[in-house]
């Protein structure tokens, strides 16, 4: 049987993909870590963030950000002086009574997001304190470095996109993740964020279109869209502000060319010429988007299609188990009304 684009699309996105067992057993432990954080007092709700929140995740899965949302009987911490130090303290404290053996990373750690490792689990969770903004439905978030409370859009962003992929009839955070791979190939795009994909993506994409329109789509936007600003999908942040001036336009030069090869591809699949659309695809993409040999062994071997190689599962450092936090002398009574102490 002839080996298409669309098929070849069909197994790159499957090597894209988290591994079933690791992500099952991180969703597991988002649900253990708001459980017993709810149990105690600490936090009302948690909600995920990031690419793995979103979906557009790509393999191998290292690392989940979490947004703890503490009990609205801390609010006082936003204006007491080393708030937002406290507040990451308390969560310290407690993940360590709760989980024995978790770790915690001075190497990885962020003004934001506490760094935790398990003894049972390859995965590090950033665990980011909030409070709910009395002026609307969004969060502040503790920066224990700037002793500051920052306004977050990441329920909003995960609304919308879930909203987004809705529209698209789930296809389009798996678009987002090939765009999102294409990076490694091009050392000019290498250091771009994941979420500046999405907004391309969000702006190019807007209902149910195969792989190869949506993602030739994209890049041919893309390369007009970085020599401007380019907002986040909530409008809030322009994702491109700290780009220098030849930053932007070498990147936006190597989009204009991967949307050339894109558009041919296209032309190519139309034609019917599928191992030149093939060929053409991984020079956008490289690994492990299929060869156009991997295509002629499929065909030969009369099968439907060939299992582009996953990427290896990278195992993650373990944290030592520090935290400028443990130790901390912060006394919940001062916002709980309790008598434990940290």
């Amino acid at each position: 049987m002839t080996y298409t684009a669309r098929t070849a699309f069909g197994d790159f996105d499957q090597a894209l993909a988290l591994e079933p067992g690791r992500y099952e057993r991180a969703r597991r432990r988002h649900r253990q870590i708001t459980a017993a954080l709810k149990n105690v007092g600490l936090i009302e709700s948690s909600c995920l963030q990031g690419s793995f929140a979103r979906k557009t995740r790509i393999a191998p899965l290292d690392d989940i950000g979490m947004v703890m949302v503490f009990h609205r009987r801390f609010a006082r911490l936003v204006k007491r002086p080393g708030g937002a130090a406290d507040a990451m303290a308390m969560l310290c404290d407690t993940v360590t009574e709760a989980f024995p053996g978790s770790r915690f990373g001075d190497e990885d750690r962020t003004s934001r997001a506490l760094q935790v490792t398990f003894a049972d689990l390859d995965v590090t969770f950033g665990l980011t304190p909030a409070l709910a903004d009395p002026r609307c439905t969004d969060l502040l978030t503790a920066n224990w470095e700037r002793d500051s409370w920052e306004r977050s859009t990441v329920r909003t962003l995960n609304r919308v996109i879930g909203r987004h992929d809705h529209a698209t009839d789930g296809r389009f955070v798996h678009q987002v993740r090939m765009l999102k791979a294409l990076r490694g190939g091009h050392p000019v795009l290498r250091e771009t964020g994941g979420l500046l994909w999405e907004a391309l993506a969000y702006e190019a994409v807007s209902g149910p279109r195969q792989h190869t329109d949506a993602v030739a789509g994209t890049l041919a936007h893309a390369a007009q869209a970085v020599t401007g600003p380019v907002m986040d999908p909530t409008g809030s942040q322009d994702l491109t502000a700290d780009w220098t001036e030849a930053e932007r336009a070498a990147r936006a030069e190597v989009l204009a060319a991967l949307a050339a090869q894109a558009a041919e591809a296209r032309r190519r699949e139309q034609a019917g010429d599928h191992t030149g659309a093939i060929g053409l695809w991984h020079g956008v993409f490289g690994a492990p988007f299929p060869t156009v040999a991997d295509a002629r062994r499929a065909e030969t071997a009369g099968g439907t299609g060939h299992r582009a190689t996953r990427r290896r599962s990278v195992p993650i450092p373990r944290a030592r188990s520090f935290s400028p936090f443990l130790g901390r002398p912060v006394t919940w009574s001062v916002f709980a009304g309790t008598t434990r102490s940290l």
